[in-house]
């Protein structure tokens, strides 16, 4: 195992550096060769050791990547209009817009692993970082699915089906908060699924930003499929009763 520190090759069985004492981390087990075929592919090293101390602090230090992050996404709020148009035309993505977007998503993902998802330490999101976010460029992209994404972003449906999952990854943090304040580690099992899922955000949320058509990104599984099927039909569902509702409330207030 080599120190990503200082370059010093260690036995396997290491936890800590033997040169300059640094923590050595391995990576989460390898994702099936289905998902590992997929365009979009976001890797976390397992840390085998987190720091007690920072938990006390990490919502602290992620402030000023917060703000950073908040003008980060105006600008790329802006160039997926832009790629927007650029693909309906063009059936592509401008190069230079698109690096700038998978950018972006890598400082969120980086950000968020940070806090409050507590799967890393590092707590400025730059190279090199043990979450690595990585997207295929493609050569041309579908504008029947261009026009399907305005319709789900208006439905507001893959947007619930990420915000669902990420509360699991958080609801996955709270107990691996108090783990980690006794043992130092991230449980290795509650670490796995915690990735998984997190990889199926990065993916999904990949597809939203435009960046890649493939259906795949939503799931490999058939019970993965299976649960991404009903989250669609209740998130549509309740994008109707809320317009029901709203009929409702306005016409009770035009008669009464």
């Amino acid at each position: 195992m080599q120190c990503k520190i200082c370059g010093q090759d260690n036995p396997p069985e290491a936890h800590f550096c033997t040169n300059c004492g640094a923590t050595l981390v391995t990576a989460v087990e390898p994702p099936p060769p289905e998902e590992a075929a997929l365009p979009v592919q976001l890797t976390i090293d397992y840390p085998e050791r987190l720091s007690r101390l920072l938990l006390f602090f990490k919502w602290l230090f992620v402030i000023p990547v917060a703000i950073v992050a908040w003008f980060y996404a105006i600008g790329a709020f802006v160039v997926s209009i832009i790629a927007f148009f650029a693909i309906l035309f063009l059936g592509e993505y401008p190069h230079g817009l698109f690096n700038f977007v998978v950018g972006f998503n890598r400082f969120v993902l980086r950000m968020t692993a940070y806090f409050p998802y507590l799967l890393v330490d590092k707590w400025w999101p730059d190279d090199p970082h043990p979450l690595q976010y990585e997207v295929e460029y493609p050569e041309k992209l579908s504008r029947g699915i261009l026009l399907l994404k305005l319709l789900s972003l208006i439905l507001q449906v893959v947007s619930n089906l990420i915000g669902w999952v990420s509360f699991v990854i958080f609801i996955f943090a709270i107990p691996a908060w108090f783990i980690i304040l006794f043992t130092g580690r991230y449980p290795r099992e509650m670490y796995n699924i915690a990735v998984m899922l997190y990889q199926w955000v990065a993916r999904v949320n990949a597809w939203q930003y435009l960046l890649r058509d493939e259906w795949s990104l939503f799931g490999t599984t058939q019970t993965v499929k299976i649960f991404v099927v009903i989250g669609v039909i209740v998130s549509i569902l309740f994008f109707v009763f809320q317009i029901m509702v709203n009929i409702l409330v306005a016409l009770f207030n035009t008669y009464y």
